[in-house]
């Protein structure tokens, strides 16, 4: 015969034990119906500011998977003044945009494939022409491996000018001090 504390201790664990086996039936079940954290590509994947992005795929539809499209505001002021006058005589330059980062692949190693694509100027001097920048990456920091950038072929002397989505990048993916990154165990299913 159990005591009345006892009771309650066990009535108590089997509770837990029964929610945390609810927690992984749903999490099974949402696996196999597949809805983890990637949707099924299609003809058009539309993003919450109502922009087509157009996915090219092959004749296996069913085998091909697309990451989420992560949408950010970006927002910035930057301050120069004279160091004798201080704040007196300044010049404050103010950016707000929005845009996209798209995972296209992400291997087991921890590889990723990233683009970064600037949607649209808010406010500021961000009113031209940004081309898509592509990424390549070892998730963890300080671990930039390449950046690419679309050009326009017909244009001779195309050159890429300094803009807002290198800015993100590089504050991205250089966060770590000294050059050292970060170590992380990376677990693919």
């Amino acid at each position: 015969m159990l005591c009345i504390c006892c009771n309650q201790c066990l009535i108590s664990i089997i509770v837990k034990a029964l929610l945390a086996l609810k927690t992984m039936l749903i999490i099974s079940l949402l696996y196999l119906i597949d809805l983890s954290y990637v949707i099924k590509a299609s003809k058009n994947i539309k993003v919450s500011n109502d922009r087509n992005v157009e996915v090219k795929l092959s004749h296996n539809v069913e085998e091909k998977e697309r990451y989420l499209l992560y949408e950010y505001n970006f927002w910035s002021m930057t301050r120069i003044y004279e160091e004798r006058t201080k704040l007196d005589e300044s010049i404050i330059e103010i950016i707000n945009a929005t845009y996209t980062f798209h995972i296209l692949h992400y291997d087991p190693a921890g590889k990723i494939l990233g683009r970064y694509q600037f949607l649209k100027c808010i406010s500021g001097s961000c009113h031209y022409d940004m081309p898509d920048v592509y990424v390549n990456f070892i998730q963890g920091g300080n671990n930039l491996e390449g950046l690419y950038v679309t050009t326009i072929l017909d244009e001779k002397n195309w050159k890429v000018n300094w803009n807002v989505l290198f800015a993100i990048i590089y504050a991205t993916m250089t966060p770590a001090k000294i050059g050292d990154g970060d170590e992380q165990d990376v677990v693919n299913y």
